[in-house]
C-alpha cells in the first residue's frame, strides 16, 4: 500500500471497486433491475481476489467481504458483519446431515443479517429439513426460489421462513416449471410490514388469488409481476392484490403482448401512482384507460435497432402509440413519461412524428423525461 495514502482514503478507494451493481436494500426501489439471482453478486469474487493483495487490503475489505456470504462449511471470519446470506443448497438431498447443521449454526451466529436468498434446487430428492433457528429482526428482504416438490420443513420451508420474519419488506418468490407452494394455500401468513413484492411464477394452475387470500400485507405498496399469471382472471388478480398498490411494474416476458393486462391493472389498483412496463413485449390497452391517481408512466424501451430515426421505425411507432394511450384527459393526475432502455435516444426522439408527441404533451402540460443511464 502507498504509505503516502492514509487508510481512509484507501477504503473509500477500494469500496468504490467493490460496491455491487444492485442495491438490495429492502428501502430501494430501482426500475427494471433484473430478477434475483440466488447467488453472489460479482462483486464478492472480486473482493475476495483483492483482499490477497497485502495484509493492509486484508484488514480494510474482510469485513466488507463478510457482508456478503455463501453459508457452507467453513466458518465466518466477522460473523457480525454479515448483511447478506445465500444458503448453501444446489440439492435438496442435503437437507440432513452435517452439511445442514453447520449452516444452521452459522444462521445463528449472523445476528444482523438484512437479505438471505435461497438459490433454485435442481434436485427432486426432497426431505425434512432440520428445524428452522430464530431469525434475526434485521432480516428485511427474502428471495426465495422455490423447487419442484412441496412436502417441505424447517429450513426447506418458505412458511416456516414467513413466520419467522415480521419485519420483512421485500419478498421475492421465483419458481421454475411445475413448481408450486400448496402448504401456502391454507396457512395464514401475516407480512405486515412487506411493502415489495416481486413475482416470477412460471407455473400453469397457479391460485395467486387463494395464496395470497390468506396473507395478511396491510403494508404491500408495489408489485413487481416479472411474468404474467397463467390464471385467465386478470381482471380478478389485480382486484385482489391491487387496493392499496401506489407502484407496478411489469417485467420482459413476451407474455405481456398475449392480452390486456394493463387495463385489468388500472381498473384493479385504484390507488396506483406509479406504473412501468415494458414497451416491446406489453399489448397496448384496447381502450384509452382512465385513472383517478396514476401520476408517471415508466416505459422501458431497451433492446431494439439503433440505426434508424423514430418517424421511420416501427418501434418508433409503437413508442408514440403507448405514450397517446395515456396522454389524454382521462389520466387525471398524469403529469410524467419516463423513458428508460437506450443511450442512442435521437434515433427515436428526432423527426416530424416525434415533435408532434412533444406538442401534445406540452399541450396537456405533462413532462417527458429521457433517462441515460
Amino acid at each position: 500500500m502507498d504509505a503516502h495514502l492514509p487508510p481512509e482514503l484507501w477504503l473509500r478507494i477500494l469500496h468504490l471497486v467493490v460496491e455491487p451493481n444492485i442495491d438490495l436494500r429492502a428501502d430501494e426501489y430501482t426500475p427494471f433491475q433484473p430478477p434475483p439471482e440466488g447467488r453472489l453478486e460479482a462483486h464478492v469474487e472480486l473482493t475476495a481476489l483483492l483482499v490477497r493483495v497485502c495484509r493492509s487490503w486484508y484488514a480494510l475489505l474482510l469485513p466488507r467481504l463478510c457482508r456478503d456470504v455463501q453459508l457452507c462449511r467453513g466458518s465466518i471470519p466477522l460473523p457480525q458483519h454479515v448483511r447478506r446470506i445465500v444458503l448453501p443448497y444446489t440439492s435438496t438431498d442435503q437437507s440432513l446431515g452435517h452439511n445442514a447443521i453447520a449452516t444452521i449454526e452459522q444462521l445463528r451466529q449472523c445476528t444482523d443479517i438484512e437479505t438471505l436468498c435461497r438459490p433454485f434446487v435442481e434436485d427432486l430428492k426432497v426431505r425434512p429439513g432440520p428445524p428452522m433457528p430464530p431469525l434475526p429482526l434485521s432480516l428485511q428482504r427474502l428471495e426465495w426460489f422455490n423447487q419442484r416438490h412441496f412436502h417441505h420443513s424447517g429450513i426447506n420451508s418458505l412458511v416456516d421462513f414467513l413466520v419467522r420474519c415480521p419485519n420483512l419488506r421485500y419478498l421475492f418468490i421465483g419458481s421454475a416449471q411445475n413448481a408450486w407452494i400448496p402448504e401456502a394455500d391454507y396457512m395464514r401468513i401475516e407480512l405486515l410490514a412487506l411493502e415489495t413484492l416481486r413475482l416470477r411464477l412460471n407455473r400453469r394452475g397457479w391460485d395467486i388469488e387463494g395464496l395470497l387470500a390468506n396473507w395478511s400485507l396491510p403494508s404491500l405498496t408495489t408489485l413487481i409481476l416479472d411474468v404474467p399469471l397463467f390464471n385467465e382472471d386478470s381482471q380478478k388478480f389485480w382486484t385482489s392484490v391491487g387496493q392499496n398498490l401506489t407502484r407496478v411494474e411489469l417485467g420482459d416476458s413476451f407474455r405481456f403482448e398475449r392480452r390486456d393486462y394493463l387495463t385489468d391493472c388500472l381498473q384493479g389498483c385504484p390507488k396506483l401512482q406509479d406504473l412501468g412496463y415494458y414497451v416491446w413485449d406489453t399489448c397496448l390497452p384496447a381502450h384509452p384507460p382512465s385513472h383517478p391517481s396514476l401520476q408517471r408512466v415508466r416505459l422501458q424501451c431497451g433492446g431494439t435497432p439503433a440505426a434508424i430515426y423514430f418517424h421511420e421505425s416501427k418501434e418508433g411507432e409503437l413508442l408514440r402509440k403507448h405514450i397517446f394511450a395515456f396522454n389524454h384527459a382521462g389520466m387525471q393526475s398524469l403529469t410524467t413519461f419516463i423513458l428508460y432502455g437506450r443511450n442512442d435516444w435521437g434515433v427515436l426522439t428526432c423527426g416530424p412524428v416525434w415533435k408532434s408527441v412533444e406538442e401534445d404533451l406540452a399541450t396537456k402540460k405533462r413532462e417527458l423525461v429521457i433517462s441515460y443511464g
